[in-house]
This record gives C-alpha cells, structure tokens and sequence, in this order.
C-alpha cells in the first residue's frame, strides 16, 4: 500500500468496492462531473467513513461534519481523482487528516474557553446561582446582540478555535486590531451577563 493508514483505516476487505464493478471508470466519471458517480462514491463509503471517525471525535455531530468535510474536498479536488492508485487508502487518509484537524480545532476550542473564563472577574462564576445551560444560553445571547465585527472575532475564537494571529492573518488586518476588538466584545458579554443576572 502506497500510504501509511494503519492506525485508522479499517481492515481494506471492509470497504472494498463490491457494489461498485469499476472504481477507476467511477473516478473519471466524477473528474468529469458526473455527480450520479459521485454519489455512488458518496453512498459507498459514508457509512465507513463516520463510523471510524466517531470514537476519535466522540461527537456525533463533529463525526458528521468531518466526513462531509472529507466529501466536500474530495469533490473540489475530482479533478486529480484519475490519477489515484488506490482510493480506499487515499480516501481514508483524507479523513485521518480532517479528524486531525478536528481534534486539533478542539484543542484550540478548550484553551480559548479557560482563557476566557480566566478573564471573568474571580468571583463572577462562583457567585452564579443559574445552572450551566442557563448561563450558556445567556452567553449565546449576548454573542448574537454584539456588533459586527465583534461577533464575527468570537465565532472564529469560539466555535472555530483561531488564535488571534490566526484571525488576523485571514481577515488580512493587525493582531492588535483582533485583540482590542476581541476585548471589546468580552467586555459586553459580561456586561450583558450582568445586566441579566448572572
């Protein structure tokens, strides 16, 4: 086998292409645009596909979106499809590096969050008396009352896992200008979290 996926593709029997009689005629049919190809391709292997990424991600949704993610790249990239050797390990080598990335936004994810609750006043989460969901549904809340761009820089913060430099590195502007608008929008979501009692 040309590529090294031991530890995350499954056994090559498992996937083999049985309800499919010709993978490289499927392969230059989907380089052609043929999305009924694609679909076959899409069909065969979605099943296989999320379920190994499933105990890596341990999230039903994250798994979904990391095997879409795998479709999705496999589509923009159709044009290179004809000249691949063996799909199965090159399809599932697209997903090893997606749970990858995954796990790595994740991590990203968690440092962001202990970083933004390291920056809540000491006594601010000690002295809640509302339950978990109900401050993270205020924190929702007042992540969609903030203005542009401050709501774009806590999404690409908080749900995408960016680092400041990586944020300013994307939206091509300072990592200054990240910051002060980063603290800025953390400003007013304590504040509305006080103004609402938490």
């Amino acid at each position: 086998m040309d590529y090294e996926c031991s530890y995350i593709c499954p056994n090559e029997g498992s996937v083999a292409m049985d309800a499919i009689a010709d993978e490289r005629r499927l392969l230059r049919q989907i380089a052609g645009g043929d999305k009924t190809a694609f679909k076959g391709i899409y069909d065969h292997y979605w099943d296989d596909l999320y379920n190994l990424a499933l105990p890596f991600l341990k999230s039903t949704e994250t798994a979904q979106d990391v095997t879409q993610e795998v479709f999705l790249k496999l589509w923009a990239k159709r044009d290179s499809l004809p000249g691949i050797t063996d799909f199965n390990a090159y399809i599932f080598i697209m997903l090893r590096n997606e749970v990858v990335t995954a796990l790595r936004r994740k991590n990203r994810g968690a440092l962001h969050y202990d970083r933004y609750r390291r920056s809540l006043p000491a006594d601010f989460l000690a002295s809640q008396p509302m339950d978990l969901k109900e401050l993270e549904a205020l924190v929702r809340e007042a992540i969609l009352r903030l203005p542009p761009p401050q709501d774009l820089f806590i999404d690409l913060t908080r749900n995408q896992g960016l680092s400041h430099e990586e944020i300013a590195q994307k939206l091509g502007i300072s990592k200054k200008t990240v910051s002060n608008t980063l603290t800025k929008a953390l400003s007013n979501i304590r504040k509305y979290l006080r103004d609402h009692g938490a």
